[in-house]
């Protein structure tokens, strides 16, 4: 165990530091999880509260599955959950380094804040409630591989009994919550051409990368005016250099926050294929990719799980505000399943970098405000 001096207040011990420091150093990149659970599991354990795994590993492909622990038994009941995994590839070992009340890698690596921040927190928190008399049930549970988009959180089973779901991710400061997160939809479109020499017989050629390009030039690309996003990622095709190319493939994704968004950005991409194919002589098909596709999340400002996170805020001493993301969270698989779901920021700067960092005091915070929202979650609490 790491001694870190919370500088923030001056006094004390940050334990969700040391915790924190703890789980970075335990390797983990999406789909090689199981160390960092074995931690988990045992950090629990030491606590008296019961953990179990389910097959989601086996479904995912990691060698982990996600990890589960119940605590309570009252109403309303809440499920929180953060992800394990981070996206180092486990070959550098992360040495958190703290320097006054921030702590970062020693710059050769990422921190692995997201989310390990949010891991951090909740078993403090867990930690600091065990005890107390007349909880809320709330589950928590620790899932792997959401940095590879196989996430974990896709094999969890629907369960009504559940109320309200905190996804604790997002590198905005604690007491912001996200109640609208985008859908992603990716896609492929396969366009067939006629190859022909391109020298000795063109005109019996049908291009498939002019049609492909005329496509790209007539679609939408980036944001519209209604939020939603267009990105066509990569283009190819062709074979030889003296040959028309009679094959060419388009990569993208749409992002939107309803369904209706999406659907209306696949149609303008179909739209544009479709017209540049006409006038090339192509022939093309649009597939949707199963395995890349998130729901959008969307949970109205007069919610009662808004309601919650706004009294439990105010209870932390926090500001409380809601906020859009302009990408997908965790929460939007669950979202889907029927669950009412806010995103919980858990501070974090530069995620995904070696400038990576998180203070202890956001760390502190959101230990604290998870275990306001458990300590304001009174029955009475509803939809």
């Amino acid at each position: 165990m790491i001694d870190v001096a919370v500088t923030s207040n001056g006094a004390g011990q940050s334990k969700t530091a040391k915790i924190f420091m703890e789980l970075v150093r335990i390797p983990s990149p999406s789909g090689n999880e199981l160390n960092v659970m074995k931690y988990i599991q045992q950090y629990l354990a030491s606590l008296g509260v019961d953990s179990h795994m389910d097959a989601a590993g086996k479904i995912v492909g990691s060698n982990s599955g996600n990890l589960i622990a119940r605590i309570g038994s009252g109403s309303p009941r809440l499920l929180f959950m953060a992800h394990v995994d981070t996206v180092e590839n486990g070959k550098r070992a992360i040495r958190p380094v703290v320097k006054g009340s921030v702590i970062r890698s020693d710059g050769t690596t990422i921190l692995g804040s997201d989310d390990k921040a949010g891991v951090a927190a909740l078993l403090e928190a867990i930690k600091e409630l065990k005890g107390r008399k007349d909880l809320p049930e709330f589950t928590c549970l620790f899932t792997v591989r959401e940095e590879s988009g196989r996430m974990g959180a896709t094999c969890i089973k629907t369960n009504r009994n559940i109320d309200f779901v905190f996804d604790v991710d997002g590198s905005d400061r604690p007491g912001r919550f996200v109640n609208r997160a985008m859908g992603t939809q990716a896609f492929e479109v396969r366009i067939r051409g006629r190859e022909a020499h391109a020298a000795m017989n063109p005109e019996k050629g049908a291009n498939a990368v002019k049609a492909a390009s005329m496509a790209v030039a007539r679609a939408s690309l980036g944001r519209d005016g209604k939020g939603r996003i267009l990105n066509i990622g990569r283009i190819s095709g062709g074979r030889k250099l003296n040959v028309i190319p009679g094959e060419a493939l388009l990569e993208g994704e749409v992002r939107a926050f309803d369904r209706a968004g999406i659907d209306k950005k696949l149609s303008e991409v179909k739209g544009a294929v479709r017209r540049a194919c006409a006038e090339t002589g192509c022939a093309y098909r649009l597939v949707r990719s199963t395995e890349s596709a998130e729901p959008p999340l969307s949970v109205p400002e007069n919610s009662a799980i808004v309601r919650l996170a706004s009294t439990a805020a105010k209870n932390a001493g926090l500001k409380f505000s809601l906020s859009t993301m302009f990408a997908t969270i965790q929460g939007n698989v669950l979202s889907q399943k029927g669950y009412t779901v806010l995103g919980l920021c858990k501070g974090g700067s530069f995620p995904h970098s070696n400038r990576e960092s998180v203070t202890i005091m956001e760390l502190e915070d959101t230990k604290r405000l998870i275990i306001e929202i458990v300590k304001a979650a009174k029955p009475g609490w509803h939809r």
